[in-house]
């Protein structure tokens, strides 16, 4: 009888091994926990509650919402609600870093994406840029200075995310130039990787916003122009969607 019960105990704990680590295969590396940027030493990879991870609820991340709230407001969205195409896009763009579909170490196991505001899955970003010198921002136009400073963050909360309570992918850029004529912005961030000490260790490309600003948004288009293929293949270059943010969340204004 207790040789019974032992042998119960070991297969019990074998089959708890075995889901752990079946948990951890499906759940890439690359994923991870996006509401908090690394700068500032807060770490973008810190861990939240179980809510947060899975990233199913709005208060969040504005999953959901077609409006500008959460810790995360802005929103790449695509204006004929493709996602198909969305997808394919999202998918050229992670391949700077690695695989967008395979799992494990080396890819990122993309799931579908929404390219709609409204839905359960969707890209959202935030950030701030800086303007040199001296000037601040007037969010009723008439601005003429270039940027120095500032950083994106954005997170591809996929069907993954929603379904396996995995984190979203995360990419960021840090600020390397751009400018603001009158109520037209173009921002350039240089997309990279940081190291455990914070430092930058890979740059993959760069993003660029360009569009137009009024007092309660900024939207245009998000181009992304890699410089890497992660099997040799040609970068990705061209727009991706639209992005929406809210003016004075992104640029500072006076």
């Amino acid at each position: 009888m207790k040789n019974m019960i032992l042998k119960k105990n070991i297969l019990l704990i074998v089959l708890s091994l075995f889901i752990a680590t079946s948990v951890a295969c499906d759940n890439s590396k690359r994923r991870t926990a996006v509401s908090k940027s690394k700068r500032g030493g807060s770490g973008s990879q810190q861990q939240q509650d179980d809510t947060n991870n899975s990233m199913s609820g709005a208060e969040s991340t504005s999953l959901g919402v077609c409006g500008f709230v959460g810790n995360m407001p802005g929103m790449l969205l695509r204006d004929d609600g493709n996602d198909d195409w969305f997808v394919e896009d999202i998918g050229k763009f992670l391949t700077a870093k690695g695989d967008p579909y395979a799992k494990g170490d080396e890819g990122f196991d993309l799931g579908t994406v929404s390219s709609r505001c409204d839905a359960s899955t969707g890209v959202r970003m935030k950030g701030t840029v800086e303007a040199s010198g001296s000037h601040s921002f007037n969010k009723n136009g008439n601005n003429n200075f270039n940027f120095y400073d500032g950083e994106l963050l954005v997170g591809i909360f996929d069907s993954k995310s929603q379904n396996n309570n995995a984190w979203a992918i995360p990419v960021e850029g840090v600020v390397t130039g751009g400018e603001v004529r009158g109520n037209y912005a173009r921002v350039i961030f240089d997309w990279v990787e940081r190291g455990d000490d914070n430092r930058i260790t890979e740059v993959y490309g760069q993003i660029v916003l360009e569009g137009y600003y009024d007092s309660e948004q900024f939207k245009g288009r998000f181009l992304i122009m890699n410089d890497k293929h992660y099997n040799g293949g040609t970068p990705a270059i061209g727009p991706i969607g639209e992005f929406y943010l809210p003016t004075c969340n992104f640029f500072r204004c006076n």
